[in-house]
């Protein structure tokens, strides 16, 4: 015990008291009450000594002493602060905290503000060394004490649902609770059960969503014993996955990454259970493969770069226009994009054309001939389905059929699935692309068998200029004026694609027999404008040309 009082000075004590449960609380004479009077006597016996009592009371019913989230006891440090408290009297040290750090940091504010500590049953003195000692190792072993209740009372929960029961809480959907035992509501349990069926017949959360809302099935409506009512609201995405993995329902008990049979009754069967997880499942790993996309990354999981790094699916947006790429980095660690659409579309093409092709086929199967005339209809038939098929149907066609694709520098290598060519393995198909720079990335330039072809949009530029071009010298149109009115566009415009529509035939011919692949039709019509002169033309062009593959 402690006091700063000189003589004549009065010291204004504040009682704290503090009980861990709500449990007795509401009697009209309770374990702070009888807290409250053993210090109230205290400080009556130190009344020679100035001691007053202080009117604020600080009690903190039903909460823990291992935490300062207390109001009272934060209300209390507060007037300590303002240098309204001398004297703190509790009933026992561990009344006012549980936990060594916290009472550090209250003795550092008891010094600072120059108040005491006193303990009623406990003679303390916090400004000595020896008094802080005393102290710390008390609440050492009130620490200790808590720490050894928390993990007796972790085992016993552990033991308990080991042996299937139910250790509190709130009880899910479709059950109540009844002397820690779980017990089903029927008209709750049909519910769960209709969300169970309807998973497992629409596979997606979203329509049992809009499903569950038509038929009138809502959350769980809780109420305490207080009184305050909540849930009962509609399901969401969320909500509805929650009780769909809850093994609750299957009769068990999770505990951690442990499940353990419960000994309540099941809800839902344990059959519809495992089925509805392993369809949870696979639309998880086909939502991580973008296959339910209406425009899937098709070889995703299957391309490799030419240092057999696999490469990562990727997309970015303008406007509405979502453009999809593969991305991988080279020895260096710097980041490549390859152009993905052309990529799937340049690899599907030459799959079917190697597919539906018999010479193809028998360069492939040299020596294999028994072999050969089994595959050839089974072949067709594949290359069919990859022509007729798109989106997730394509890509489950694709990955039936390839095991993997290298992209090398010059050519790409298709290794072909055994099971896939009746049993036929080691079948590499490969075929002549490489990627050409951009100024604004990279490009896929392939020439296989059915060549890279022209570009559509080329082609639709270059003829629109010729068709005005024409239409000026036929005298069709007045001006450039006239048809870039006519047509809603600019006059700028109107004369860039005449001036393409002069382009030397050479240069035409080149562009429709998709030459210059890497240079594209906006490149183009935004580029500089083109001397009158053909000769010119091609020197300026394809020295564009040198730049861009460089």
């Amino acid at each position: 015990m402690m006091t700063r009082t000189v003589p004549g000075n009065v010291t204004r004590c504040a009682i704290y008291t503090r009980k861990s449960s709500e449990e007795g609380l509401d009697q009209s004479f309770n374990s702070l009450h009888a807290q409250r009077e053993a210090c109230e006597a205290y400080i009556l016996s130190q009344k020679h000594e100035g001691w007053t009592c202080i009117p604020t009371e600080y009690d903190d019913g039903g909460f823990s002493g291992g935490s300062m989230n207390r109001p009272s006891v934060k209300a209390l440090l507060k007037d300590v602060e303002a240098g309204l408290v001398d004297t703190i009297v509790v009933y026992k040290v561990d009344r006012l905290t549980r936990s060594l750090a916290d009472f550090a940091k209250m003795v550092e504010l008891f010094d600072r503000k120059s108040a005491s500590f006193v303990s009623v049953t406990q003679a303390f003195n916090t400004t000595t060394s020896m008094g802080r000692l005393t102290l710390n190792v008390l609440l050492s072993f009130a620490q200790f004490e808590r720490e050894l209740t928390g993990e007796r009372i972790r085992d016993k929960i552990a033991a308990s649902k080991a042996k299937g029961m139910w250790m509190g809480g709130v009880p899910p959907l479709g059950y109540g609770s009844e002397n820690r035992t779980l017990v089903a509501k029927q008209d709750e349990a049909e519910q769960v059960r209709s969300l169970f069926k309807l998973y497992r017949q629409l596979r997606s959360a979203d329509l049992v969503v809009a499903e569950a809302q038509k038929l009138g099935i809502s959350g769980k409506r809780h109420v305490s014993a207080s009184g305050r009512v909540w849930g009962g609201g509609r399901l969401l995405r969320g909500a509805i996955y929650r009780i769909l993995q809850n093994p609750v329902y299957a009769g068990k008990i999770p505990h951690g990454e442990k499940v353990y049979q419960g000994v309540h009754m099941p809800i839902v069967e344990q059959s519809l259970f495992d089925e509805v997880q392993q369809l949870i499942s696979t639309n998880r790993r086909r939502h991580k493969l973008a296959v339910g996309a209406a425009h899937p990354s098709l070889l995703v999981g299957l391309l490799y770069d030419a240092d057999g790094r696999k490469l990562a699916s990727t997309h970015s947006c303008k406007g509405k226009r979502r453009y999809r790429y593969y991305v991988g980095s080279d020895p260096c660690g710097r980041v490549r994009r390859y152009p993905g659409a052309r990529i799937e579309k340049a690899v599907v093409q030459q799959l079917a054309s190697f597919l539906s092709s018999p010479q193809r086929l028998s360069c492939a199967l040299v020596g294999r001939e028994a072999e050969f005339k089994k595959l050839v209809p089974h072949a067709q038939e594949q290359a069919a389905i990859l022509g007729n098929r798109s989106g997730s149907a394509l890509r489950d066609a694709i990955t039936q059929l390839v095991d993997r694709v290298e992209l090398r520098e010059s050519h790409f290598r298709v290794l072909l699935k055994a099971e896939a060519l009746l049993g036929i393995g080691g079948v590499v198909l490969e075929f002549a692309a490489k990627i050409a720079r951009r100024t604004k990335g990279l490009a896929l330039i392939v020439s296989g068998e059915d060549g890279s072809g022209p570009d559509p949009a080329m082609v639709a530029l270059l003829s629109q200029g010729r068709c005005w071009l024409e239409e000026l010298a036929t005298g069709r149109a007045s001006s450039i004026k006239a048809i870039a009115h006519s047509h809603g566009v600019t006059q700028r415009y109107v004369g860039r694609l005449i001036e393409l529509g002069m382009l030397s035939p050479v240069l035409v011919e080149r562009f429709f027999a998709g030459g210059l692949g890497h240079m594209t039709a906006a490149q183009l019509k935004n580029g500089p404008s083109l001397p009158l002169s053909w000769t010119a033309q091609q020197d300026q062009l394809q020295g564009r040309e040198q730049a861009f593959i460089a």
